[in-house]
């Protein structure tokens, strides 16, 4: 098993994989929470074209990326936080045969996948994003090709995101092996629709 190791700000920052499990999700994501608690918006008024790049470009100095802008940022704890519910909902509910997921946040690309986990010969992989709904289709799509291209031979693959990405009607068809979790960020809630095998 893989030596398992607090997520520090610096991991973050540069997309570390870091493992989770049901021994240190709870603290972890805790940790994580009070880290994005400390980001503030910007105190002075703005307006217009000043608001926009100070949005997009200036440095956020606090929180779990406070190298990056409060957008940019903003982009990596959304989907950072879908990581952590839905491991935390995998965990919990032992929905596949894993005790560990190695993860990869901040939109990182040093791992094939954003999720990982092996055991026994087995191997799931998983694509996560948070997008709002007018994104959702492409992000789907680009986040499948990758699961379905993938140069691990995975029993299990997941696309995860947040759940209000998508109609609350939404009902996925999922080839077999293939797995959409949503995710209410807000509540931990994990909905999930499986292929058939």
């Amino acid at each position: 098993m893989a030596h398992t190791r607090p997520l520090s700000t610096s991991d973050r920052e540069n997309a570390t994989p870091s493992v989770l499990t049901s021994s240190n999700i709870g603290s972890e994501l805790g940790r994580y929470e009070a880290l994005v608690r400390a980001v503030k918006a910007p105190r002075r008024t703005l307006e217009g074209l000043e608001l926009c790049r100070v949005l997009k470009r200036e440095k956020l100095g606090a929180g779990p990326y406070p190298k990056v802008s409060l957008f940019e940022s903003a982009n990596r704890i959304m989907s950072d936080l879908v990581i952590f519910h839905a491991v935390k909902w995998l965990l919990r509910k032992r929905a596949f045969p894993f005790r560990s997921y190695h993860v990869e946040f901040g939109h990182g690309n040093s791992a094939e996948h954003d999720i990982v986990a092996r055991s026994g010969g087995r191997i799931l992989v998983g694509e996560v994003f948070n997008v709002a709904n007018s994104y959702f289709p492409a992000k789907k799509g680009s986040a499948l090709k990758k699961l379905r291209n993938s140069n691990l031979d995975a029993e299990f693959r997941l696309l995860i995101c947040n759940n209000d990405a998508v109609a609350s009607g939404f009902k996925p068809q999922p080839r077999s092996g293939e797995h959409f979790l949503l995710v209410d960020i807000d509540s931990g809630d994990v909905r999930i629709h499986s292929g058939q095998r």
